[in-house]
């Protein structure tokens, strides 16, 4: 194991002169909330459906909660160390550079696995807001005429605004009022939801099905009983995707004018996650039934209502897209050139800027073009990735550091 000193040492000589921070606790809640609500919303009904309404929102409630409570833990020590700037540096100081390597890793392939779904979910409701409705008064991208139906004029849209976005916002502070503007729009997709399903408690698809409080008590391979199996656990799996503060929460304590109130934008920011998710995960289902599509945004009439949710859920999406971008080229630009000034807007800067974030945007892009199923790598980031970032890492680290006597205090169950 690396000496403590040493290490931090490092750290120190490899830290970026950055501008000094000025970010509030409420726009770092809002960072938090917009980066990981941003189109999970569209999930829960379907994860209520499957695991029932009554017994979802306490799993929910309990998992969420422990992985705020750990995240809280490795924040407080972050604290301790004011060199660390990210997650992967804090593991390093704890635990040397076999630990610093593995989380850089896990959180870093986590960012450049998003940035493709976030980009098919930003399309998938740009065609819900614009093609037109059918017969059924709902939209299917499958009959959109001519050119309309290529995906790829679809991404090369959404690829220029990328890079437009991700050359104006170098850091978090500098994103911050469009966190909260995500933030504003996550609270609008659930009361649009809300309002389509009090507007039609009857959904075409959803009428005589039951509504299930609690969870199947046997698993089946019939794929139209609700104890399908593969549906029981990607419900369970998503839940794991639904809250994950602890890809961007070090970085972004670094830009608050009082670090120590991170403790409170990350609870106040979990509450709110939580009742979001539980509201709009249950009135669908109470009101439709069990069996919700995995999009519940597909469900919505081509209407004001529905076409204004999948407005929301664009821009919600869009602002999660930028928050793990800027995280991305940043940790870039400290790696190649950690002298440089993002409060540097000179044409030089700005050329610079735009090499650092054309590496992540590429690799985006070729990943939509190339991976013929995007679901299979979704798959393997929830079943892995945020399992070993959001408990089993953080978890490791407590132990580890308390093992180092860097904790400050003796390890304990709570508090």
């Amino acid at each position: 194991m690396a000496n403590c000193r040493e290490v931090s040492a490092e750290l120190q000589n490899d830290m970026l002169e950055s501008p000094g921070p000025n970010l509030s606790w409420l726009g770092c809640a809002a960072i938090f909330a917009t980066f990981s609500a941003s189109s999970s919303t569209a999930f829960f009904p379907f994860i209520f459906g499957r695991l029932g309404f009554v017994v979802a929102p306490v799993l929910l409630g309990l998992y969420i909660a422990l992985c705020c409570y750990l995240q809280q833990k490795v924040l407080d020590l972050a604290l301790r160390f004011p060199e660390v700037r990210n997650t992967p540096a804090l593991a390093g100081l704890i635990a040397g550079h076999a630990a610093r390597n593995t989380c850089r890793f896990l959180q870093i392939g986590n960012q450049l696995i998003f940035l493709p779904c976030a980009w098919l979910i930003q399309v998938k409701a740009l065609k819900q807001m614009v093609l037109p409705a059918s017969t059924d008064h709902y939209v299917h991208p499958d009959q959109a005429p001519g050119i309309l139906s290529c995906n790829i004029v679809w991404l090369f849209m959404f690829t220029l605004l990328a890079l437009l976005a991700t050359n104006l916002q170098r850091r978090f502070t500098h994103a911050v009022w469009l966190c909260k503007a995500g933030f504003l729009f996550n609270m609008l997709q659930g009361i649009l939801i809300i309002t389509r399903v009090l507007l039609n408690p009857r959904d075409y698809a959803g009428q005589g099905l039951l509504k299930e409080a609690l969870p199947a008590l046997s698993l089946t391979t019939d794929t139209h009983e609700r104890g399908y199996w593969a549906d029981v656990f990607t419900a369970l799996s998503s839940f794991g995707y639904c809250y994950v503060p602890c890809f961007i929460a070090t970085e972004v304590m670094q830009e608050l004018r009082v670090k120590s109130e991170v403790r409170k934008a990350l609870w106040s920011s979990t509450v709110c996650i939580f009742i979001l998710y539980s509201v709009v995960g249950i009135f669908p289902v109470v009101a439709w039934g069990w069996d919700r599509q995995f999009d519940i945004f597909t469900e919505l009439q081509a209407d004001l209502i529905g076409r204004s949710a999948n407005t929301m859920l664009l821009m919600a999406s869009a602002m999660s897209f930028v928050i793990t971008a800027i995280s991305l080229n940043q940790r870039l630009q400290e790696k190649v050139d950690p002298g440089f000034d993002p409060r540097d807007w000179s044409k030089k800067a700005c050329a610079m800027w735009f090499l650092y974030s054309l590496p992540s945007l590429t690799i985006g892009f070729l990943m939509l073009c190339f991976i013929p199923n995007l679901a299979s790598l979704v798959g393997l980031m929830t079943a892995f990735v945020v399992p070993c970032s959001q408990t089993i890492g953080p978890a490791l680290l407590l132990l580890l550091a308390a093992h180092n006597g860097m904790l400050g205090h003796r390890l304990r169950c709570l508090g």
